[in-house]
């Protein structure tokens, strides 16, 4: 009720070209907003059917990783405001843009969950960006969403380097539900991919506790 007030007031601009009326507007988002090619999310060479290539395939339980776009203006903007200045109403826009940029002919019975986001950060926002995005998509799209991995451990990758982001992960999360995981196929659900450590660990885990298999999307993805 609070955000329906305030958006009277204060309604939201584009962050793009300022236009009032939505944080992304639909002319901004078509120009500018280009959907990534099927590529590999660890080492980015192309890829058919974006699954990872032959040299990084055995780096990763992951079978697809879906990246929506280059982590670039005006997605990049979008999502410093969706994660640090509570622009929630983000998440319906990028659970539309998820949407579009995940293939038809998916199974009905996927399974949805995503990565988990701190809980001191959480305390801080107020919302798991990752989650209301999960929620949504799955919703869209018909499955069942779920919420199958704990985090353990607050280590902060922003700023780490690459080294350190790949052993940050190690043992950062453990599954629960774990009675929904066994047999299923599994889509995390992420905001920004670097390195792709947080979503192989995610993998490993799920993987580790029995999914059948683990897939994958992302909205963009950094330029490391």
């Amino acid at each position: 009720m609070i955000e329906d007030v305030l958006k009277l007031i204060a309604p939201h601009s584009c962050v793009s070209c300022r236009q009032l009326g939505n944080l992304l507007c639909d002319g901004c988002r078509e120009s500018y907003v280009v959907h990534l090619p099927s590529r590999c999310f660890l080492c980015k060479k192309i890829t058919l059917d974006h699954r990872s290539c032959d040299n990084c395939y055995a780096k990763t339980k992951l079978k697809h990783v879906w990246v929506g776009a280059e982590y670039e203006e005006p997605i990049s903007t979008l999502i410093q405001k969706f994660k640090y200045n509570n622009a929630k109403d983000a998440y319906k826009i990028f659970a539309n843009f998820l949407a579009d940029v995940l293939p038809h002919g998916l199974p009905s019975n996927m399974l949805v969950t995503h990565v988990p986001t701190a809980n001191n950060r959480i305390r801080v926002r107020g919302y798991d960006q990752c989650e209301l995005l999960a929620r949504k998509l799955a919703k869209q799209r018909g499955w069942q969403y779920s919420r199958l991995l704990l985090r353990v451990t607050n280590a902060r990758q922003v700023g780490s380097s690459k080294h350190a982001r790949l052993h940050q992960m190690d043992g950062a999360f453990w599954a629960i539900n774990q009675n929904e995981i066994a047999g299923k196929e599994i889509l995390i659900i992420d905001d920004v991919v670097t390195t792709g450590a947080t979503l192989s660990a995610c993998a490993k885990t799920l993987k580790n506790a029995g999914a059948k298999t683990v897939s994958a999307i992302a909205i963009a993805q950094t330029c490391e």
